[in-house]
């Protein structure tokens, strides 16, 4: 394909967002995709992303993880092969002149099963961001597979259409220049495939105490050696991992389900209420009680950007 495909593929779909969100910012399907138009700017916000691609259809996003920052144009993606914790801005947008972003959940089984069949090879890595994501330009192959699969969403062949073109998708990822930082992810040999299943095994059992020398022996690591590999490829140590899993399911609680600030606090994992509100701010930049008056005002009528649609971990 060349850069005229490219820039066709990106118009197609930015018309399928358009389209799929003239009455509300964000429109989330039940076989996981997403598209988001995103109608006003927003500073950093702490996020915790499921293994997805997002692609920056008009406009920008701004991510941060593992210490560096990157904005990201139209045409550009970010890949997370494992639940990681991330920080998504919104530069200046308007109603008339909107960002708008299509964000798709990944099928790790089918990774694994695919990522067996590729040659394991040495791919780019985008300096100063976690072994688990990639960030860049899409490639254009990858984008046209994306754009059918958008495209026969509803039509009478979707039933046929849909099952080849996901697996599409997943494989372009894998072989193209975004998934070949997360290879090695589904290698249990590797010391990235490692590291996964122990994010993995911490997400699974985040509310439970958590011994990082267990996680390491079952690596076969020191507890220094796990830490350090630990952050390469999340981007946030164990603790912290576990922590931002334990304030983004208490924050949903206590927005979407109700629940006490306390109850939600005991729900995931807190011993302590205070030491749960000192952590909730210092991630979110305000209280339980304040972030809860920040979403009822929301959804008074105002809508936003970035809310809980795309809040909840895309």
């Amino acid at each position: 394909m060349t850069r005229i495909d490219l820039e066709k593929s990106l118009c197609l779909l930015k018309k399928q967002i358009e389209i799929r969100t003239l009455t509300t910012n964000n429109v989330s399907l039940a076989n996981g995709l997403h598209f988001f138009r995103l109608t006003s700017g927003r500073e950093l916000m702490s996020f915790f992303y499921h293994p997805s691609i997002t692609v920056v259809a008009q406009g920008e996003l701004l991510l941060r993880c593992g210490g560096r920052e990157i904005l990201l144009p139209p045409g550009s993606a970010f890949l997370c092969g494992l639940r990681l914790p991330l920080e998504l801005g919104v530069p200046p947008c308007t109603r008339e002149h909107p960002n708008l972003a299509f964000g798709y959940e990944l099928d790790l089984l089918e990774l694994s099963k695919l990522s067996l069949r590729i040659p394991r090879v040495l791919g780019t890595t985008v300096q100063g961001f976690p072994a688990a994501m990639g960030a860049g330009e899409i490639d254009e192959e990858l984008l046209d597979s994306i754009v059918r699969l958008v495209a026969c969403l509803g039509t009478p062949e979707e039933e046929f259409l849909k099952p080849v073109l996901e697996r599409e998708v997943h494989l372009r990822l894998l072989l193209g220049s975004l998934g070949s930082q997360i290879r090695s992810i589904f290698a249990s040999d590797s010391v990235t495939g490692r590291i996964a299943l122990a994010a993995r095994r911490i997400a699974d059992h985040y509310q439970e105490p958590l011994s990082v020398e267990a996680l390491a022996r079952e690596c076969a690591m020191s507890t220094s050696s796990f830490h350090l590999h630990f952050k390469n490829v999340t981007g946030v140590s164990p603790l912290q991992y576990q922590k931002r899993l334990r304030l983004r399911e208490a924050r949903r609680l206590i927005l979407e389900e109700g629940f006490p600030v306390g109850a939600a606090a005991a729900e995931v994992g807190y011993a302590n209420a205070s030491q749960f509100m000192r952590e909730f701010k210092r991630l979110y930049g305000e209280t339980p009680g304040q972030a809860r008056g920040d979403f009822r005002e929301k959804f008074s009528g105002r809508g936003g950007l970035l809310d809980a649609d795309m809040e909840s971990d895309v």
